[in-house]
């Protein structure tokens, strides 16, 4: 096997938790890094009066992950340690409302179709076609992961 196909392994199996802790369910989004950095969406969370805790250090299921899910409807975020542009948040957070999630800063994506891009691991300077996509939220992820990999590249 190979270090990507292990990567994956690992990844699906975190993912395929998906985030129910508790009889609740975590609520994840990602980061659009097309629009905005990671820590600039954490910044943003954090001056609109939401609160950072503990990052999940594992899958949904670790010690970070059951804490945030018991503040049911509470203004909190948490990192992912795992996918580092996803951010969970606690059943019933009033996120919807949020300008990130309004100006696409935010996407809500639940966490198994994050770890397709981040599987995924795609070369710089690949196109890829997405024949399947609707509404498309794994195809702009690819990209964002793309536009990352260019940059880097610099």
């Amino acid at each position: 096997a190979t270090a990507a196909a292990a990567r994956c392994a690992a990844v699906a199996a975190s993912a395929a938790m998906g985030g129910h802790v508790g009889g609740q369910y975590l609520l994840f989004a990602r980061v659009n890094t097309l629009r905005c950095s990671v820590d600039e969406a954490a910044r943003r969370l954090l001056a609109d009066g939401w609160e950072e805790t503990e990052p999940l250090t594992g899958g949904p299921s670790c010690a970070a992950a059951a804490a945030l899910a018991r503040r049911c409807r509470s203004r909190a975020f948490a990192r992912d340690e795992l996918f580092s542009d996803v951010l969970a948040f606690p059943p019933g957070a009033p996120l919807r409302r949020h300008p990130l999630m309004r100006d696409g800063g935010l996407i809500s994506q639940d966490r198994a179709s994050c770890a397709v891009a981040h599987a995924a691991a795609l070369p710089r300077g690949w196109d890829v076609v997405d024949g399947c996509a609707a509404p498309g939220k794994k195809s702009t992820h690819l990209a964002a992961k793309l536009a990352e990999a260019e940059a880097e590249a610099g």
